[in-house]
């Protein structure tokens, strides 16, 4: 009997990204911590359309997002292990992240069963695994809203959103060039999101885009196919994935930027 894992892919983005497999970093990473201990990995829908990743540049993320998992011949205890003792290293450097969030984000389903489980071993019930699929398909319908909704500024076309989240607090006139990802201008209509940056609470700004092109410095291959991870060591060479063709997808307003290029302020009729 052949053991396999199936993992989800998922695209926010549908309506306006369409024909794409994508997952986010997190969810990579785990492909790739699975494949190298030896798993058949697929990633569904089992198709031939190649697997692209959802990376955020301006926000830290930890496995914010839900990762499943379809275990198929394949005990849920090795799997629950090798993910618990990769995030248990990790969490250790992460004292701002909580565990419970986290486990409750990765989700193991034993096929043979059709068990829903999560890092803790706890089983979801039928209602809580409904409630986990309609939480997916309201982030992808709200994206879908937000995204049809146009500008009432000529001049300017692209939404801002909030914390990475399907709601528009303004508009903007973005440019990208070789120097990267500038907003020539925007309006904030969110009088809350407006007092905010004027007190400092919301600090920056961050881009999600799709990797469509990257390469891994280790083996120099394709990020998304080979089994290395950035961050990591290997024979004492750091790992660095190398992003050489992605396409923007939102702008978001955050409260903690880690990259002090990302910062914002309010500039009034040219003035701070």
């Amino acid at each position: 009997m052949r053991r396999y894992i199936e993992i989800d892919s998922f695209n926010p983005y549908e309506k306006y990204f369409p024909n794409r497999k994508l997952v986010d970093k997190d969810t990579l990473t785990l492909i790739k911590l699975l494949r190298e201990d030896g798993h058949d990995v697929i990633i569904k829908p089992r198709n031939d359309i190649p697997v692209q990743y959802l990376f955020k540049k301006g926000i830290l993320e930890f496995f914010t997002n839900p990762f499943y998992a379809y275990l198929s011949s394949i005990p849920t205890g090795i799997v629950l292990n090798l993910i618990s003792d990769y995030l248990k290293k990790k969490l250790e450097r992460k004292p701002e992240v909580t565990k419970k969030e986290i486990y409750n984000n990765i989700i193991i389903i034993d096929n043979s069963k059709n068990i829903f489980s999560n890092l803790d071993g706890k089983n979801f019930t039928k209602g809580e695994q409904i409630d986990l699929k309609k939480k997916k398909e309201k982030i992808q319908a709200n994206f879908g809203q937000c995204l049809d909704l146009r500008s009432p500024y000529p001049n300017l076309p692209t939404p801002i959103f909030y914390e990475h989240k399907p709601r528009i607090v303004g508009w903007s006139s973005i440019i990208v060039d070789d120097m990267g990802i500038k907003i020539k201008d925007s309006q904030i209509i969110d009088k809350n999101i407006f007092r905010k940056i004027e007190t400092g609470k919301i600090k920056g700004g961050s881009m999600t885009g799709i990797a469509e092109k990257s390469v891994c410095s280790i083996c120099g291959s394709d990020y998304v196919n080979c089994n290395h991870i950035a961050g990591e060591k290997y024979n004492n060479n750091d790992c660095i994935n190398h992003i050489e063709k992605a396409t923007g997808v939102e702008f978001s307003l955050v409260k903690n930027p880690i990259n002090p290029e990302c910062l914002v302020s309010i500039v009034k009729n040219g003035n701070k």
